[in-house]
C-alpha cells in the first residue's frame, strides 16, 4: 500500500516537532525546484513530503528509539520498501538526516543512495517486515 503523506504547515521555517521532540527545517538548496548544484542532492518531494519522511525515520519503533544509521552519523528515511524514489537527481530512494551537533538545532536532509547505510539498520527493517528480502539484499549490496 502505497505511503499516505499527512499535511504539515511550516511555522517558523521548520515542522515539527516529532513525537521525539524533534523539529525539522527544509533546506532550500535540497528542494525540488533548487538549481541544480554539485554535491547537493534535490528532493522530489515538497518540504511537507520531506518533513513526512523524516517524522517516520524519527518516530520510535520496535526496539530501537529511531532509523538512526550503525554509526549514529544520522538518521535514515525510505517509504514503501524503498520503492518510492525521493531524489531527482539519481534516483534516490532513501535519505539522510545527519545528526544534529545540539539536541534544540533542527535537523534537515536530503535523498542519498545506500552506499553508507549500515548493515544493523538494514536487518532491523527486514526484521520489522518495513523492507522485502529482495530489497535486504539490494541494500546489503548496496544497489539502491
Amino acid at each position: 500500500m502505497p505511503f499516505e503523506f499527512k499535511p504539515y504547515a511550516m511555522k517558523d521555517g521548520k515542522f515539527g516537532p516529532t513525537p521525539n521532540g524533534h523539529f525539522y527545517m527544509p533546506m532550500p538548496y535540497h528542494n525540488p525546484t533548487a538549481a541544480r548544484r554539485a554535491n547537493k542532492s534535490r528532493w522530489i518531494l515538497d518540504p511537507s513530503q520531506q518533513y513526512n519522511v523524516f517524522e517516520l525515520a524519527d518516530t520510535s519503533l520496535g526496539d530501537r528509539a529511531n532509523w538512526m544509521n550503525d554509526d549514529e552519523s544520522g538518521l535514515y528515511g525510505m517509504l514503501d520498501s524503498c520503492r518510492m524514489v525521493l531524489g531527482k537527481d539519481g534516483d534516490e530512494r532513501l535519505a539522510f538526516f545527519p545528526a544534529t551537533r545540539n539536541e534544540a538545532d533542527p535537523w534537515h536532509g536530503y535523498p542519498v543512495d545506500s552506499l553508507e547505510i549500515g548493515e544493523d539498520l538494514i536487518a532491523f527493517w527486514f526484521d520489522q517486515q518495513l523492507i522485502d528480502r529482495i530489497t535486504y539484499i539490494r541494500l546489503m549490496r548496496h544497489e539502491i
